[in-house]
């Protein structure tokens, strides 16, 4: 059974009762220092269930032991704890500007022990193998069940250390910013990107961090039948870099390789990707027979592969080409899809097929209604042209009603647009007075048996539609 150990700075071991594992909430409460706190430590390596180990089961703590933690997952706030013997374990260096800032959460944990050299030459201050990799054993543990709970001034922390098996890949040379895109799931802890931490070389001390262009990275990287290993790496600027390893990692195993910044760079080949796609249209509206040409922009033009796939998700009702023609084949919806060959990316634009008459939206803005002898109204109608191409309005207004009573006391409509044409995605706004010799009760609603509307016609291409715009009000 493997041993619980506990650790109460400056507090009485009694509190552990209040780090019992509970529903997390998320309540804010005012960060302060963290010397400020006092420390609870509640830290196992419980046997895990995996069946492939590291290079040692690890069953026991040893002085020195560092673990890593992340709170809330976070790469930015992260602590590191040391094991001091006879289950005194301290927090010993910080990075977070936060700390804590939650009332209990969550914490990623990673211990990496020191790391040991074999076979290692010196040149120019880079350490390497003869076949230019530097390998290192440790038995990597982690948790992402981690949790913390702050009591007044006391952080009660639990972790249980038991997970395996990780790979530690140690990238010398390379960008700030830099990921690597060979892990597979679901070890690929990338908030553990990167870990500052010294150790000692001929007893001298040397520290891997980002000053020295350094990577370190945690997870599972692919591996294939002829013990070829690829470490694919990708830079801020999207560009690939990639790299064979001649060996199958062991799961648990801890690795250094030359990145692509080392005097090993022409081991790398260099892929500059799409990375992103701009399209100058996200959404469209079209009617039967319309063609669109979709222009996709690329981030970076000088890619290696700047081909692009495209596809439609249902062709029954749109098409699109290899050079990004749409062509609308039917009413309904369809999303047409453009990626990079290269995979780096993939953008959609969706595709609505219907009538004309359909992308035409008109609003309905009353301004007064007075009601004397007769009735007089005001409003106004905000015509937007949804469409991808420009409608001119025609022919003028029409009011109509299903009441004769309505027709035959209408002694005045009027009705101006602040514009006939109407590009895409613009609006005119029709102003609009009817005054009638009768008197009426008006109502606001839609009745089926009495409802009053405006007719619009307006032309695209030579070709006249007409929309009937039915008014929320009634006249009895």
């Amino acid at each position: 059974m493997k041993k619980l150990f506990y650790i109460c700075c400056l507090f009485t071991v009694c509190l552990l009762h209040s780090c019992d594992k509970e529903e997390f909430g998320q309540t804010l409460i005012s960060p302060k220092s963290l010397k400020d706190y006092k420390y609870v430590f509640q830290i196992t390596s419980a046997e895990s269930n995996m069946t492939t180990r590291a290079f040692s089961n690890k069953s026991d703590w040893q002085i020195n032991d560092e673990i890593y933690f992340f709170i809330e997952g976070d790469k930015n706030e992260v602590c590191r704890i040391t094991y001091k013997g006879e289950g005194e374990w301290i927090l010993n260096e910080i990075k977070t500007m936060a700390p804590f800032a939650n009332k209990q959460g969550k914490l990623v944990a990673v211990y990496s022990p020191n790391i040991v050299y074999t076979d290692v030459l010196v040149k120019d201050d880079v350490l390497f193998t003869e076949d230019g990799t530097l390998l290192v054993e440790g038995d990597v543990l982690f948790t992402e069940d981690g949790t913390y709970k702050k009591e007044d001034d006391v952080i009660c922390i639990t972790l249980n250390m038991n997970k395996r098996p990780l790979n530690r890949i140690i990238i010398e040379g390379v960008d700030d910013g830099t990921s690597i895109e060979s892990f597979t799931t679901p070890y690929a802890l990338t908030s553990l990107n990167p870990i500052i931490w010294s150790t000692m070389i001929n007893g001298v001390p040397y520290e891997y961090d980002n000053s020295s262009r350094t990577a370190v990275y945690y997870g599972m990287i692919d591996s294939y039948d002829d013990a070829t290993t690829i470490i694919r790496l990708r830079d801020k600027d999207g560009c690939i870099y990639e790299r064979t390893y001649n060996k199958t990692p062991i799961l648990g195993e801890s690795i250094i390789i030359n990145g692509p910044l080392s005097f090993q760079s022409d081991l790398w080949e260099k892929k500059v990707l799409v990375d992103d796609i701009t399209l100058n249209a996200n959404t469209l509206n079209l009617s039967i027979g319309d063609t669109y040409s979709l222009q996709a922009s690329l981030k970076n033009p000088n890619a290696t592969n700047t081909n692009l796939i495209w596809s439609s998700s249902n062709p029954n009702v749109a098409t699109v080409n290899e050079n990004g023609v749409i062509t609308a084949i039917q009413r309904g919806n369809a999303t047409i899809i453009v990626g990079a060959e290269d995979g780096s990316v993939e953008v959609s634009c969706n595709v609505i097929v219907a009538n004309v008459e359909d992308f035409i939206d008109i609003g309905y803005n009353l301004r007064s209604m007075s009601n004397g002898g007769g009735i007089q109204i005001s409003f106004s109608l905000p015509i937007k042209n949804d469409y991808i191409k420009d409608i001119k309005i025609v022919n003028g207004l029409r009011f109509g009603s299903n009441s004769v009573a309505v027709i035959s006391s209408l002694s005045k409509f009027e009705a101006s647009l602040g514009k006939n044409e109407i590009a895409p995605q613009e609006v005119s706004n029709c102003m609009v007075n009817l005054n009638f010799s009768g008197y009426f009760s008006f109502k606001t609603g839609s009745w089926a048996g009495n409802q009053n509307y405006l007719e619009i016609d307006f032309m695209v291409e030579g070709k006249i539609y007409t929309i009937r715009k039915y008014l929320p009000w009634n006249l009895d």
